[in-house]
């Protein structure tokens, strides 16, 4: 993730501290939601009766230099709740 990269090379200082955030786009078309949880507690979904995880899928921006996320799509209905 180019933020990862970027708030690493900040230099000492900014290897001193780290974000967790839980990044989404909502695809309105598609009626999929895509997130990317980067060090943050689980995340949930539940849509059409269906409850979903969003876990992690690394640690927190800033850790580690050069560290890849994985997108995780949820598809998502009329009516569906995102807790974060």
């Amino acid at each position: 993730m180019r933020l990862n990269h970027l708030d690493w090379q900040e230099g000492v200082e900014a290897r001193r501290r780290y974000v967790t955030p839980i990044l989404m786009g909502l695809d309105p078309v598609t009626h999929t939601a895509e997130v990317v949880n980067c060090g943050q507690n689980p995340g949930f979904a539940v849509s059409g009766g269906e409850r979903v995880r969003i876990c992690a899928s690394g640690p927190p921006l800033g850790l580690l230099p050069d560290q890849n996320y994985e997108i995780e799509r949820v598809a998502m209905q009329d009516g569906s709740q995102v807790l974060l």
